[in-house]
């Protein structure tokens, strides 16, 4: 299986464990858990034996060669996957999401927050970067979310306008672009594409903690730097 179409497998599955757990949320929305007790709390919840407990990846199996592996499993014994491909990126902080589980946050401390675009319009100024690029495109590659088909997933118009929530895709978190933006805002482009980034569940656990609020972002490459962006002669 190709590492898309593996990445697409894991992310279904990442999915269904998102879904139970947004489910279980409202179950219980009597009890008004927060998005923290929601996201850490179902921590509690076993699913071993319950029908998700086939959601979690199976750990590669290391046997000794004399080479190391072509997809990188296996190089830390004690941690197989690590840097491997279609393996989750690792983050020095857990996520936080809106809902504790899913939904991306907006508001922090009772306030909006800005538009991504403006905060690298403001923050990010300098243009030599492509060196930086150049090794993240060769080591990192995160899928994105398409649909039943495997199409891509457009949340602006062709013309670069916004689309009313209630017709976005629900993987849909698209950028909005100010009127002021210097770039875009001569060019009447008011939004940008963004789909949000697949998912996988963690190997560590194959408790529901694991399978929601620590779900991280996938990614189809190795950690090797191989110079894979280099064109063939």
């Amino acid at each position: 299986m190709a590492p898309l179409e593996m990445a697409g497998v894991q992310g279904e599955r990442a999915l269904l464990v998102v879904n139970v757990a947004r489910r279980l949320q409202d179950r219980y929305q009597l009890l008004r858990l927060s998005p923290e007790q929601a996201g850490l709390g179902l921590q509690a919840i076993d699913t071993r034996l319950s029908l998700l407990g086939d959601t979690c990846p199976i750990l590669p199996a290391c046997v000794p060669i004399k080479y190391r592996s072509f997809d990188r499993t296996c190089n830390n014994l004690r941690q197989p996957s690590w840097g491997s491909a279609v393996s989750p990126l690792e983050q020095l902080a857990p996520p936080e999401y809106d809902d504790g589980i899913w939904e991306p946050q907006i508001r922090k401390f009772g306030q909006e927050l800005p538009s991504v675009r403006v905060v690298r319009s403001v923050l990010v100024t300098d243009e030599n970067h492509p060196e930086g690029q150049f090794l993240d495109h060769d080591m990192i590659h995160v899928p994105v979310f398409r649909t039943a088909n495997r199409s891509n997933i457009e949340c602006c118009t062709r013309e670069g306008g916004t689309i009313p929530p209630e017709m976005r895709h629900p993987h849909c978190f698209p950028i909005h672009i100010p009127i002021n933006d210097p770039f875009y805002g001569p060019r009447g482009v008011r939004c940008l594409n963004f789909v949000r980034s697949m998912i996988v569940v963690t190997h560590s656990s194959a408790r529901l903690l694991i399978c929601t609020r620590l779900l991280l972002t996938l990614q189809t490459l190795t950690f090797l730097f191989s110079g894979s962006t280099l064109p063939a002669p």
